[in-house]
């Protein structure tokens, strides 16, 4: 039964995760990254519902992926880590 309740937390924490990361994105990028790779609809069928075209839903797509991914680095890596955070020592 612990490691349900072990499997369960790990699911929840990274739906908290993933969530938290879609905030950090432009609004226009998280609603394409969200009806894609979220809900699952093609990037034609995301074009139509929002009114955008394809090619324009393809680079929000894409680019909305390569922000969250360099979020969860930062967020793996810790602010100590971060050299743009780094004091240097005189």
């Amino acid at each position: 039964v612990g490691g349900d309740h072990e499997g369960r937390y790990d699911h929840d924490e990274s739906r908290r995760m993933l969530y938290r990361g879609l905030q950090q994105l432009d609004p226009k990028k998280r609603l394409a990254v969200v009806l894609h790779d979220i809900e699952g609809y093609t990037l034609k069928e995301v074009g139509e519902a929002v009114g955008r075209p394809l090619q324009t839903i393809a680079s929000q797509v894409r680019t909305g992926r390569a922000e969250l991914a360099a979020w969860f680095e930062q967020q793996n890596r810790g602010p100590s880590n971060d050299v743009r955070t780094t004091e240097v020592q005189a």
